[in-house]
Parts: C-alpha cells; structure tokens; sequence
C-alpha cells in the first residue's frame, strides 16, 4: 500500500514534456520552492466583527456641536467616531478631555497604526 502511495505521489509531480518529437518527464518545481514571496492577503473580518466607523469634521469652533452630538449619541452604538477638527499646527489638543465629559464612550487621540473599535471616538491629530 505504501509503495502505490508513493507511486502516484511521484507520479503527480513529474509531468510529461514534449521536446523535438520526444516525450521526457521531468519533474516539476514544488509550490514551496516559489522563490518569489506571495503577497499576504488581509484577514476579512466576520460579519459580527464589522461595525460602522463615522468621521466628523468641524472647524475651531465646533466643540459645542460636538459635545451635544455626543451627549445625545448612545454609548453602546457599536459605531467608531474619527473627529477632525481645524486646529492650529503643533496645537496640543483638549478636544478629548473635553468631549471626554459629555458622554461615557472612550475618547482618544488617534495614532498611525492604532486598532479603531466600536464605541469609541477617536480624535485626529493637529498636524493631520
């Protein structure tokens, strides 16, 4: 049993090459020894994993806009917020202080490469 194993695995690797009139098998490359790497392919998040993300722009003088909106927005929503708001450049921000008081949902600066999760608000940094 083991030897006709081994036979047809030998055998679907090896395919038949016509050159110049003869027939030859060679033997082909495996899929592991592929010297060029494979381009990753991102993981799709299941259907209870997606959720909502809203993004909000305001000027300088939107806050109060904000913290009503907040005030009113449900903190179990299962929506991410991303706030981008005009700030003067090098500003050190209070926007999540400040929002931060108007409703129970996680206020945060955003960051490259920060993970965004449901019920949460993200603010943009000034330089952005």
């Amino acid at each position: 049993m083991a030897a006709r194993q081994k036979s047809s695995q030998s055998q679907a690797t090896l395919k038949r090459v016509a050159t110049h009139g003869r027939v030859r098998r060679s033997a082909t490359r495996p899929p592991a020894a592929r010297t060029r790497a494979q381009p990753a392919v991102p993981r799709i998040p299941s259907a209870s994993e997606r959720f909502p993300i809203v993004g909000i722009g305001a000027s300088a003088g939107g806050l109060e806009a904000l913290e009503t909106f907040f005030g009113y927005m449900s903190p179990e929503s299962g929506i991410a917020f991303v706030v981008v708001m005009h700030q003067p450049l090098h500003h050190v921000s209070l926007l999540p202080e400040l929002l931060g008081r108007c409703t129970t949902m996680r206020v945060l600066a955003a960051a490259d490469g920060m993970t965004i999760e449901p019920n949460s608000i993200y603010i943009a940094p000034s330089n952005t």
